[in-house]
């Protein structure tokens, strides 16, 4: 995925989805403290659709930028993959971004 900008479909799930017509996503605010946690906490996190319902992606980390959240998974050697997620009125858009350089 280089780039995805998803809509605003509705609430459900105990969160906010969104969805560009093929692919969804949920996104949920945090349910549990993180009082171990090194570094940023996420504040919210983001859950893909899979079958009939929804699995964990990643949580979404707060940037100086208010409307812009970073996250991170793993590839399939185990490498980190950093991602931009931004909120800009009704759209989530998901990027793949390089470093968190800027943000």
């Amino acid at each position: 995925m280089e780039k995805q900008v998803l809509r605003k479909v509705g609430n459900g799930f105990g969160g906010i989805v969104y969805s560009d017509g093929k692919n969804e996503v949920l996104v949920r605010s945090v349910n549990r403290s993180f009082e171990n946690a090194k570094g940023k906490k996420p504040t919210m996190y983001i859950e893909r659709k899979q079958g009939n319902g929804f699995s964990y992606f990643s949580g979404l980390f707060p940037t100086k930028n208010e409307y812009v959240f970073t996250a991170d998974t793993k590839n399939i050697v185990g490498l980190k993959v950093l991602y931009k997620v931004t909120f800009i009125g009704e759209n989530l858009t998901i990027e793949q971004i390089q470093s968190m350089k800027g943000l």
